[in-house]
């Protein structure tokens, strides 16, 4: 038998026949017509070369060869019913990792509140982070060696799905008891007089935004300190005069030790957002992942004040 051939609807006739032991009440349950039904009966009979049924005082006697079909065909058709079904994700029953690439600032304002959440949510899934500075992160991401990119739009490609998660500013950050700590409004003047530390990650320039907003002043800052990463800025800057500037989100995580402040530049904020492959597009956990990173990203803004 070639099986391309077979028209599935026949096993679905068969299956309320099987089931029903009636003409009349499987067409009613498959909202068909009795000769419709009887045609498709017809069609089985010469499919599987054997009667099916025969008639008795009761309604329809399964043959043998009928009875030993039903199961096998009430299993192919739940399997095919499952495969039309809409695909879902349950977090709290499943066993799955997630791989996404992500730098160290969205690692502590995203991944950490992810990977804390999936500590009751999903306690079978793991997360595996991986940096972003790699080159090939589209390639990885259409290979399936990535699941998720969490980034700045600049760093995305045009082919590749994305999410908006959340916008973020610069502000500054210096220890407690710092000599300009109790001055409420600092002047360019002040932020200058000082010595500074900034994020360089590797193989990037040892400046930013910061330093491009004060050449538009026809000024500049002392660098006295360039690091290839956000977690270094606390324990710097808590044993030392050094001030960073910072994302917002980032600050929030510094502890009281640290104080934050509003720096007198006109710097542009910046959007985070996750990026994927079409591959992955449409696929349940995946967009479960994506929901739980928009839902945290809304869940930990807090307005400034």
């Amino acid at each position: 038998m070639d099986f391309r051939k077979v028209d599935l609807n026949l096993l679905v006739a068969l299956d309320a026949l099987l089931d029903e032991r009636s003409v009349t009440r499987a067409a009613e349950r498959l909202a068909m017509s009795q000769p419709a039904l009887s045609n498709a009966l017809h069609r089985l009979r010469g499919l599987f070369a054997d009667p099916l049924f025969t008639r008795g005082q009761r309604g329809l006697i399964p043959t043998a060869r009928a009875l030993e079909l039903a199961l096998p065909i009430k299993g192919l058709l739940r399997g095919a019913d499952e495969l039309l079904q809409p695909q879902t994700f349950h977090p709290a029953a499943t066993t799955t990792e997630f791989k996404i690439a992500t730098t160290d600032y969205m690692f502590v304002t995203l991944l950490v509140p992810l990977i804390e959440r999936l500590q009751s949510d999903g306690p079978g899934i793991a997360v595996t982070v991986r940096s972003l500075e790699s080159p090939d992160i589209p390639d990885r991401l259409a290979r399936g060696e990535l699941d998720l990119a969490i980034s700045i739009p600049e760093f995305s490609a045009p082919h590749l799905q994305s999410r908006w998660l959340y916008t973020d500013r610069y502000v500054g950050a210096m220890r407690r008891h710092h000599p300009l700590a109790r001055i409420r409004e600092l002047s360019i003047a002040d932020l200058c007089g000082h010595p500074h530390t900034l994020v360089a990650p590797a193989g990037g320039r040892v400046s930013g935004p910061v330093d491009d907003a004060l050449a538009r002043l026809g000024t500049k800052r002392a660098i006295r300190a360039s690091v290839p990463s956000f977690l270094a800025l606390p324990y710097l800057l808590a044993c030392t005069d050094l001030i960073a500037v910072c994302p917002e989100r980032l600050s929030r995580t510094f502890g009281a030790e640290l104080v934050v402040f509003e720096i007198p530049l006109n710097i542009p904020s910046f959007d985070v957002i996750a990026v994927w492959h079409a591959r992955s597009h449409n696929d349940a956990a995946h967009r479960w992942l994506r929901q739980a990173l928009a839902a945290l990203s809304s869940e930990t803004h807090k307005p400034t004040e």
